[in-house]
Order: structure tokens, then sequence, then C-alpha cells
């Protein structure tokens, strides 16, 4: 025990290290279709499609909640440049803090400040802390659904189980019934020669495992940063991994997107291909702020721990999303990453080679 606690520590320190002295970089991506480059002024191109992802809303009182606002006004300057493109807004759960009626109706007056042609939402472990009718308020097409965007299917899995609000590790499930829509209607769209994205709240567990450095903390098998049945849903993404193997040889063919690490857009991991899909972490709309949360318990000494853990747990320091940009007969679309509390891009981007040219 002793021996794990020091290996633990030791971790922690190397991580702050690293952290404070600049030294952590986004890991490359092991594709040819995935290429980071700086990020395009997109002057040449045209899109006509913009997605936006966003996940961890969860403000937990009026203060925190009208910080946030600015964040959701500055989303519409992303479309300025493009008046006549069609948007979308990803919503990929914990937008509530513990799905309180007045968080909920936060929430959408929040949505309602962004002008979008299509919001598609799914719950979050902190969504499903009350009960079923919260969650299925929040969640905008069912528990599970699919929507085409073009020829882009989108597959959408809330978290939930009958006994979400008895189990923290429960209120990172996934029904069963969701995951076996996901394996028919996948496969059906990978069958018919689309793009397949799906939206979850958590990660499966071994996929990009650095994009969450509490993950050097947990030693469970389950853990904090994963959907809990995570073996079942990794033997539903196996078939899209042979079946992109075999089929998907100009391009990605299938996006896998996530939220709840709250890590930084820069972070490892948190854009990857594994097994080849594309996974990507959305960062978070909610900020973190240790100093303010350590002052909740104590108001002497703990700024500097505050800026220390800051320095050990990196979360979002920053309001941020990922956009989606597709032009109709590309097989190029660029995923880029704003930051919505400066209201400005920041300087990297990736160029994403697809399987299939993208049709609006």
């Amino acid at each position: 025990m002793h021996t794990r606690i020091f290996l633990v520590l030791a971790v922690i320190l190397f991580i702050a290290a690293l952290s404070g002295c600049g030294a952590i970089r986004r890991a490359r991506i092991n594709s040819p279709y995935v290429i980071e480059q700086k990020a395009p002024s997109l002057s040449t191109f045209k899109p006509d499609t913009i997605i936006v992802e966003i996940s961890d809303i969860q403000c937990r009182n009026e203060e925190e909640c009208k910080s946030l606002d600015p964040a959701f006004d500055n989303v519409n300057n992303i479309f300025k440049p493009y008046p006549d493109a069609r948007t979308f807004l990803f919503v990929l759960g914990d937008i509530t803090d513990n799905s309180e009626e007045l968080q909920i109706q936060d929430y959408f007056q929040k949505e309602a400040r962004v002008h979008v042609d299509g919001v598609y939402r799914i719950c979050g472990n902190h969504d499903v802390k009350g009960n079923l009718k919260q969650c299925q308020k929040l969640a905008s097409d069912g528990l599970y659904y699919k929507v085409e965007i073009g020829n882009i299917v989108l597959i959408g899995l809330s978290n939930w189980h009958a006994d979400a609000y008895k189990s923290i590790n429960l209120q990172r499930y996934i029904p069963d019934d969701s995951l076996e829509f996901l394996r028919e209607e996948g496969m059906q769209a990978l069958r018919e020669g689309k793009l397949l994205f799906i939206l979850t709240h958590e990660k499966p567990a071994g996929v990009a495992w650095m994009s969450d450095p509490r993950s050097l903390l947990f030693w469970k098998k389950y853990n904090k940063s994963n959907v809990y049945n995570s073996d079942t849903l990794k033997k539903v993404l196996s078939e899209f991994s042979r079946y992109a193997e075999m089929h998907c040889e100009e391009g990605m063919c299938v996006v896998y997107n996530s939220g709840h690490t709250q890590t930084p857009s820069h972070w490892p991991d948190t854009v990857i291909v594994d097994d080849g899909i594309l996974y990507i972490n959305t960062s978070a709309i909610q900020t973190t702020n240790n100093e303010h949360d350590l002052k909740r318990y104590s108001p002497f000494g703990f700024r500097t721990l505050g800026k220390l853990l800051r320095k050990i747990f990196p979360w979002n320091e920053y309001s941020s999303v990922r956009v989606w940009f597709f032009e109709d007969g590309s097989d190029t679309a660029y995923l880029l990453t704003r930051n919505l509390t400066k209201d400005r891009w920041f300087n990297f981007a990736y160029r994403v080679r697809l399987n299939v040219p993208f049709k609006k």
C-alpha cells in the first residue's frame, strides 16, 4: 500500500513539473488521415456545414451560471463569416451539475442565445443524478437517437440506469439497448457509405487514457473517466474498427466524440486515432477555479495550494469548444478549437481526410 501511495505521489509531482515547465505537448496522431497544423484562416475554404461541440456546462449557482453566458454569446461569432452555412450544436452531457430544475432552465436560456439550425443533446453523469424525467428534459431526441446531417449519421447515447441516482458508477452507464441501437444503426450507416459520428459523455476504458490526468490515480477497472460498462461498448466499437480496416481506405469514417474530463484542448490524447476511429474530447465550457473552491472550506492559506492543484490537474482554464467545418463535395474537413473566453481560435487545428466526400 505504501509503495502504491509513493508511486502515485511521484507521478503527480512528475506531471506537475512537466506541466509547469511547458514540457507536455499534444501527442502526435498516428494516422495519415488526421494531420495537425496551425489553425488556417479558411479563407479559401467555403464551409457550408459547421458543427460546434460543447460539454460540461455544469454551473452550480447563480454567479457561476451568469459568468458562462458570454461564452454562449461568443459561439455566434464562429458563424458570422459564413452566413449561408448550416449550423449545428452538439451538447455532450453534464449540462447541469445535479439536474435541478433551475439548472435545466438556466441551460435552456443559454442555448437560446446561440443561433443554430439544430441542437442535439445527450445526458452525462451529472445530468442523471436526479430522476429519469429530468434527464429526458435535456436529451433532445430521446435517451438514444439517430440523426442525419447530409451523409453524416449522428448517433447520440445518453447515460442512464434505473438506479443511477443511488450509484456514482451507474451514473456513467449506457444501457444495453442503447448500445445495441448503436451497433445496428452504426453498421448500417457504414455499409451505406456514410460517415458515422458517435456522441457519448464519457469515453470507453483503455482509449485515450491520458486525456484525463486523473486516470493515473485510479487503480480500479472502472474509473471516473470511462463509461461504466465499457466492455460492452468496446465490443461494438471493435466491429466498427474491423469495418474501417477493411473498407475505409481513403480516410476516416468513424468519429467518437466525448466530454467529461474538462481537460484543456492541448493536453495529450484529447484528439487521437485508435483502431481506425477518431476520438475527440470536447474540453469544456465550464472553467475550473481551484482557489475559489478551496476558499469555500477555509479562507486561510489555500491560494498557493489552489495554484498547485491547477498545475497537477490542468482543468480547463478557458471556456472552449471543438468546431467542425465541412464543405459539400470535399473529402477534407477541419477540426478547430475555439477559445470562447477570449473569443478567438487556438493556434492549432486538425485537417481530417474523410473516407467519402461530405454531402450536405
